[in-house]
């Protein structure tokens, strides 16, 4: 027997959480060791995640070791090339799931290797999230984990360039097995992404209430004095972030 497996992948902040603990609660199995999903209620995110750790150690080691990071602002080396011996490494991991009839993951980082996993595990199908990239960056300013962002907000809208250039590359020449949502879709009509799951890629989700994972803390973004600053100090970046999303709106739109 074949599983069905569904990679949940995105820019960072942009909703994967939400939307893999939402499929999890649906019936999908996103992992048997995943990291904490606890609401930082002091300033308002998921801290969070629901990540399968063997997915994450996997990619963070492999984006170390060649020097890209987590957060990178310039596309150079990604997609990520993976060698044989990590090749055996990941094998392993699909392996000790393959028991599932259906099973997957949520790692934002995964956005950087989707070539990759393609190649690695039959039947595989995306889900790739979208967010409006101001959202993205107040999200990360509010966050204050990479400093690099931090310090100079402009450097969110390039990682999120890089993130998002990969989307648009990967569905637009593999759109049988992806579905792109805007994260706002999503919370706007969770069943929507359920049903769309089910009928394109086959999968069996049960409908729950959506009140059980979403929470609007996690999703506020009042615009912020380093946000507006950016806008008017980068209009040429922005501008240009701003069509990309309007094209994976598109995309989203017409799935």
């Amino acid at each position: 027997m074949v599983s069905k497996v569904l990679m949940i992948t995105g820019m960072h902040r942009s909703g994967t959480s939400l939307a893999a603990q939402y499929l999890g609660e649906c019936g999908l199995h996103i992992g048997s060791d995943l990291t904490s999903s606890a609401l930082n209620s002091s300033r308002n995110y998921y801290g969070g995640h629901h990540e399968d750790r063997e997915f994450t150690n996997f990619h963070k080691r492999i984006l170390k070791n060649k020097f890209i990071g987590d957060f990178p602002t310039r596309s150079f080396r990604i997609p990520v090339c993976v060698g044989k011996k990590d090749r055996e490494v990941a094998n392993r991991i699909v392996k000790s799931r393959a028991f599932f009839s259906q099973w997957g993951w949520k790692d934002p980082r995964s956005t950087l290797f989707l070539d990759f996993w393609g190649e690695m595990i039959e039947d595989l199908h995306y889900l790739l999230l979208v967010r409006h990239p101001l959202s993205v960056v107040d999200s990360l300013l509010r966050r204050d984990h990479e400093k690099h962002i931090s310090r100079n907000a402009i450097n969110g809208i390039r990682v999120w360039n890089v993130y998002n250039q990969q989307i648009l590359r990967f569905c637009s020449h593999n759109a049988n097995v992806c579905v792109v949502f805007d994260i706002d879709e999503i919370i706007h009509d969770p069943d929507r992404l359920r049903c769309k799951v089910i009928e394109k890629f086959g999968f069996e989700l049960k409908s729950i209430d959506f009140s059980k994972v979403f929470s609007h803390k996690a999703f506020r973004s009042a615009p912020s004095e380093q946000v507006e600053q950016m806008k008017l100090d980068h209009a040429n970046e922005v501008d240009a972030a701003l069509k990309l999303y309007r094209q994976l709106q598109i995309i989203s739109r017409s799935d």
